[in-house]
């Protein structure tokens, strides 16, 4: 999932995916402009807002009474997104590890 969701901010960025052996998803940095960078940093720090625990988590239409929606902050799949969007961040921030 965390692979999808970075080849998918990718393909919608027009950034030409890369896809290790292991499944990782990257780009080439050195051969990507700056400006498109810069623009892939902006949609995903947007992204990261959106998929975060907390921001889910109050995320209650469902929720009788209101209150926190535990069970979206729960989900694996919510969570697969985020750490997705993270990953991806940190890789073209040049900070992978």
């Amino acid at each position: 999932m965390q692979a999808n969701t970075a080849l998918f901010f990718l393909i919608a960025l027009g950034l030409n995916a890369i896809i290790s052996d292991t499944g990782i998803v990257t780009f080439d940095r050195t051969a990507t402009p700056e400006a498109d960078v810069r623009g892939l940093l902006s949609v995903l720090k947007k992204e990261k807002m959106r998929w975060h625990s907390d921001r889910l988590g109050r995320r209650n239409e469902e929720i009788v009474g209101g209150g926190l929606n535990e069970a979206l902050q729960r989900d694996e799949r919510a969570r697969a997104v985020f750490h997705g969007v993270c990953a991806l961040m940190e890789f073209a921030l040049g900070r992978e590890g």
